[in-house]
């Protein structure tokens, strides 16, 4: 038995390539499943919000669960709010300045229909403005016909009776038209014990029923951006450091081609043998070593190095070099 020196390559037998394996990102489908959970749980959030508490006038008719005047930040001079508060006071109605809108009567169809207990005075502009009521607001119980009218019959009245007396004190040059309210309250408090035997139910304010939705959808819709921001930007990292990874390897395993390469030009060029067989097949041998270091020199990826190096080892067996 042969004695020899341990970690030692044989003779004529070339040591295996260290290959270092390509680098890819520790990314599995449970997490990308999960990114893209989160990402639409933010968005469908965000478009839960946007669709109940944004739109037109639902957020400004929501004020009017504990106020009973809202007025458009910006809008014209429309209505005094103190002096509109003070007037209203407990009773059933609600006083609106809402956005610009071709169709006033539609947004005060929007204020009724989240306060079906009022009557609503709305106005979109000085001189744009619809009174209108809701359906939970008590039908009349007084009077002759009382089967036969409702709560909007009944409004019709008392509108009518209120547009008569204010026009004697609204200046229509002026925006202000805390008059017009005015007569209404006093319209109202007329028509109502003719028409209801209990007269009306006062309101009592209280804050806003979907304030606290609108906290826990905005709460959890932030929350999911900020994980989906957080998970987004460390898959970025994680990427970016594999793609230096994954050229640092690249970079290594052509280094060591080269060297491969440079010592089986070194084995090709030291003997020429006399004997033509020998001749041929180290001619032959010449021939591959072009064709193996031209592909070398070309392989810029994992298959094209894989691929040199099937033709590197190949040759160096044909050599019987060693690494």
């Amino acid at each position: 038995m042969s004695a020899r020196r341990r970690g030692r390559p044989r003779s004529g037998s070339p040591r295996r390539e260290r290959r270092v394996p390509p680098h890819r990102p520790p990314v599995r489908r449970g997490t990308r499943w999960l990114v893209l959970a989160l990402a639409l749980a933010a968005a469908a959030g965000q478009f839960v919000v946007s669709w109940t508490f944004d739109d037109g006038a639902r957020r400004d008719v929501d004020a009017l669960h504990s106020d009973s005047v809202w007025i458009e930040p910006g809008s014209p001079a429309v209505l005094d709010a103190g002096r509109a508060r003070q007037v209203i006071g407990d009773r059933p109605i609600v006083a609106a300045v809402l956005p610009p809108s071709e169709d006033t009567f539609d947004r005060c169809e929007d204020v009724v229909a989240r306060h079906d207990d009022v009557v609503a005075f709305v106005w979109t502009a000085p001189d744009r403005s619809a009174i209108c009521v809701g359906d939970g607001f008590p039908d009349p119980d007084l009077g002759e016909q009382a089967d036969r009218r409702t709560a909007v019959d009944w409004l019709e009245r008392v509108i009518l009776d209120a547009r008569f007396s204010s026009r004697y004190r609204v200046d229509e040059a002026l925006p202000d038209r805390t008059a017009q309210l005015e007569e209404l309250v006093l319209a109202f408090d007329a028509a109502v014990p003719d028409a209801y035997a209990d007269g009306v139910d006062r309101r009592e304010l209280s804050a806003s029923p979907q304030v606290g939705l609108e906290i826990a959808v905005r709460l959890l819709a932030t929350v999911a951006a900020v994980v989906v921001g957080f998970v987004v930007l460390r898959l970025a990292v994680l990427r970016v450091a594999a793609g230096r990874a994954r050229r640092r390897s690249l970079r290594t395993r052509r280094l060591e081609q080269l060297a491969r390469t440079a010592r089986l030009a070194d084995a090709v060029l030291a003997e020429q043998p006399d004997d033509p067989g020998r001749a041929r097949a180290r001619a032959d041998a010449a021939g591959r070593y072009v064709l193996v270091l031209a592909g070398v020199e070309a392989a810029r990826d994992e298959p094209a190095l894989d691929a040199a190096d099937a033709e590197l080892t190949a040759l160096e067996r044909t050599l019987r070099v060693g690494r």
